[in-house]
């Protein structure tokens, strides 16, 4: 399967799977001038973290226009990262995503309600997302072009390792698997995840008055607590990691938020 064949798969299935009609499209559309109850300024400081990214951030929602971005995946390196059993491989670029439509950012339409769960026998650092498919057509193409990017990550995978990978303990790790490995997507089993830094000085998620102490630290704790709350999230993406499993390979592809994650309103639920 090739990045044709991958888009036009895609777009097939998310067509008939969400049944996003054109009425709905225009109904969002409709609301790309509202502000969210933010002030102005407060509006110009997101616009400020965004620009920051805006000649590598893909903004559109035409899934088309993500094949010169896909086509340019590729696997750069492998790096041991314990024992000569778990690798990192580690992409030529860094590439950001964000839940953006024709440049206009809309928060009410573009944040994400997700979940963090913290068990501190157990080093957590993620939130996930449950697809349900009654997301905004913003979120749903969000979450299609993630779909497409973990396809991509995965034919440069397998392409990287028969083709380009000259580490023989890493080929023997593939030839031991039969020459497959098992893909985790960033999106699985209607899961979407997405990983923070566990480091302050790399953790910094914004509210429209500035950074959240509160949360940051919850985050950054070894508390046992649940997390709940609408994000705007800027992604980014470089590696992946691979590892032997029960005589398996397995490749978990990673997904983390950048230096800015947005929360849209007031409400946090922390229990």
């Amino acid at each position: 399967m090739n990045f044709d064949d991958i888009i036009k798969f895609e777009n097939k299935n998310f067509n008939e799977e969400n049944n996003i009609k054109k009425h709905v499209k225009s109904n969002s559309e409709n609301n790309y001038n509202n502000n969210n109850n933010l002030t102005s300024s407060e509006i110009e400081n997101l616009y400020d973290c965004i620009n920051k990214y805006k000649n590598i951030i893909v903004k559109t929602c035409v899934t088309e226009k993500l094949l010169f971005f896909l086509d340019s995946i590729k696997i750069k390196n492998d790096v041991n990262i314990a024992n000569n059993r778990y690798y990192n491989l580690n992409f030529t670029n860094n590439y950001i995503l964000a839940p953006i439509y024709n440049n206009k950012v809309n928060l009410k339409n573009q944040c994400i309600t997700m979940t963090h769960t913290h068990i501190n026998k157990f080093v957590q650092d993620s939130f996930y997302y449950r697809i349900n498919g009654k997301e905004t057509p913003d979120v749903m193409n969000f979450l299609n072009n993630i779909k497409i990017i973990d396809k991509c990550i995965e034919l440069a995978v397998l392409k990287y390792l028969n083709f380009e990978c000259s580490n023989k303990k890493l080929l023997y790790m593939f030839k031991n698997s039969n020459n497959k490995f098992i893909y985790n997507g960033i999106i699985k089993d209607s899961f979407l995840n997405i990983r923070y830094y566990r480091n302050k000085d790399k953790l910094k998620i914004y509210t429209k008055t500035g950074t959240n102490d509160k949360l940051n630290n919850f985050l950054l704790s070894d508390k046992n607590f649940t997390i709940n709350v609408n994000l705007f999230p800027i992604i980014k993406i470089f590696n992946v990691t691979l590892y032997e499993k029960d005589e398996s390979l397995v490749c978990n592809a990673k997904a983390y938020f950048n230096d800015m994650c947005y929360i849209y309103g007031d409400d946090i639920k922390i229990e």
